[in-house]
């Protein structure tokens, strides 16, 4: 794969340059790391945007841009260490070469350069996006850093979000930032609410999600938990939802729906499969809206693919044929990891 840099008139093949500094994890390997679904901006070609507008043609610095952030999890912090420790196990390049691009990993993390070169550049091309003075390229930066951050309730995420803008107008004097926090400090989100029991959650209820979040700034799953089974460490949360922001309660539905109202505008996520689903999801909507009348209700039909996928379903194979590796095969065919 090469990345071309104008700037440096200059194609970066990064097979070869993995090959010669012996770094042993494949470049479709470091890919997929990267584009884990979690992962809106700090994604591979957020890299490839940074190598190709590098001012610098030196390998080091672009094995730093390539591993900087491979070990981004934006519910962690120091991730720039853990990502630079990794590049110290799979490189086993001269030493000298480690040890520099480390350090220039690491500089990634505080910003601050001991005045070489190499550290200015790589904080140079990371730290750019906050110097755009062109507010659509900020709005689609901030689509996906919110993304990101799905995970945290909208007060949440809006109060940290003003005050890291805050921050970096102090540090560029980009008056464009100031306009982007004042968008996102009064953004009304339109939020949608997936409630459900979710044992287990499965690929039917995954279609549904994938569906609804087209139509929404983000989607809060509700798990309902039953009074009897609390305990909701025993809930089997598939790591493919665990960036969504997820909600247990044991309580009535609207009382979620009344807490979420004051984050945003919300809807109803409802899934069917077929005609008999909608006859019930009626008896459901009505319900609430006797406690909620104002509430709106959005319903989507599964791909016909998944129509016969239930939790129900689900739960009985897995009672009848314990142990048999037949079943196991079914049953993975039909969660989520």
């Amino acid at each position: 794969m090469a990345i071309h840099n104008n700037i440096l008139n200059k194609f970066f093949d990064l097979e070869s340059l993995l090959k010669t500094y012996r770094i042993t994890v494949a470049l479709d390997e470091i890919k997929a790391i990267y584009n884990h679904h979690s992962k809106y901006y700090h994604n591979f070609s957020h890299i490839e945007e940074l190598l190709s507008i590098i001012e610098i043609d030196d390998d080091r610095l672009s094995l730093a841009i390539l591993f900087h952030d491979i070990k981004f999890d934006v519910t962690k912090t120091h991730h720039e260490k853990a990502s630079a420790d990794y590049f110290l196990s799979v490189c086993d390049a001269d030493q000298g070469i480690k040890d520099t691009i480390y350090r220039l990993i690491l500089a990634t993390e505080n910003n601050r350069s001991t005045g070489d070169d190499l550290e200015k550049e790589i904080i140079r091309v990371d730290r750019l996006i906050l110097y755009k003075k062109d507010i659509n390229s900020l709005l689609t930066w901030e689509r996906n850093i919110f993304s990101e951050h799905q995970y945290l309730s909208v007060s949440e995420y809006k109060k940290g979000r003003v005050a890291f803008l805050n921050q970096a107008y102090e540090e560029t004097g980009n008056m464009t930032l100031l306009e982007l926090r004042d968008i996102v400090d009064k953004k009304v989100y339109k939020l949608g609410f997936y409630p459900g029991s979710f044992n287990p959650f499965h690929i039917g209820h995954y279609n549904i999600l994938m569906k609804a979040e087209k139509s929404f700034d983000k989607v809060v799953i509700g798990v309902g938990i039953n009074f009897d089974k609390k305990d909701i460490e025993k809930v089997d949360i598939p790591d493919t939802i665990r960036n969504r922001e997820i909600i247990f309660y044991d309580g009535l539905i609207t009382t979620e729906l009344q807490k979420l109202m004051l984050e945003g505008e919300i809807s109803v996520v409802r899934g069917l499969r077929n005609a008999y689903d909608l006859q019930h999801e009626e008896g459901l909507r009505n319900v609430i809206k006797d406690f909620i009348p104002e509430i709106e209700f959005v319903y989507y039909f599964c791909d016909k693919q998944y129509e016969h996928v239930s939790s129900s379903l689900i739960r009985d194979i897995i009672s009848r044929g314990a142990g048999n590796s037949k079943v196991s095969q079914m049953i993975s065919r039909y969660t989520l990891e």
